[in-house]
């Protein structure tokens, strides 16, 4: 995988994310308000105002950096990568919002626009632990069958696809800190992510001008 051409950018249609977001709420949980359970850039820059914002778990997931990112931190020819929940043992830690009833149509609408902008996620209702509760939370799963999944990297296969990768929204780099930054912030600081950004500050240390 590494050294060959990302995945092409096809965004879905507003239609086929409209007729998405239509099944989900269909299955959505009984509940007094619709909560996400964010994980990656969500926790430090949501899309919506929330009226609550909880710092949460979900078991038997985890945050994997299994997605190719070929628009908003990479490019089809440079691709970068970015995190999704995976299915397994152990957990999450993130933020759960709960929406504004008041807004929610269009707070939907913007969440999809944004995290089912090519269809790499399968949207999920899953159980999330915050602040002793036990909520009901949409979020945001890795599908498995779509192009841009590429699965589970070894450690060096990350850092140096993160470490090259730059898109719209900016560095793959600077997003992997912003997440580490966050984790910490709410308490939930992960190792192996800490890691991960020393590798890749390392590569591009190495690589920088002299």
């Amino acid at each position: 995988m590494l050294g060959k051409r990302g995945p092409e950018y096809r965004p879905l249609s507003s239609e086929r994310r409209s007729a998405i977001l239509e099944q989900t709420l269909a299955r959505a949980p009984q509940s007094e308000y619709l909560w996400v359970f964010a994980y990656g850039s969500l926790m430090w820059n949501p899309c919506f105002e929330p009226i609550d914002a909880l710092p949460a778990a979900v078991k038997s997931y985890q945050r994997q950096f299994c997605i190719l990112t070929v628009r908003a931190r990479g490019t089809p020819e440079c691709p970068g990568l970015g995190p999704a929940l995976v299915p397994g043992g152990g957990a999450c830690r993130g933020i759960a919002y709960a929406l504004n009833q008041e807004t929610l149509a269009q707070d939907l609408e913007a969440l999809f626009e944004r995290e089912m902008n090519t269809g790499v996620y399968c949207p999920t209702w899953v159980e999330v632990e915050a602040c002793e509760q036990r909520l009901n939370a949409l979020a945001f799963v890795a599908d498995a069958n779509h192009s841009h999944y590429c699965g589970r990297l070894e450690v060096h296969q990350m850092a140096e696809l993160i470490a090259a990768a730059q898109g719209s929204f900016g560095s793959c780099r600077d997003y992997l800190a912003s997440m580490v930054t966050e984790l910490e912030r709410i308490g939930g600081a992960e190792p192996e992510l800490e890691e991960l950004l020393k590798r890749v500050d390392a590569r591009l240390a190495r690589s920088a001008p002299r």
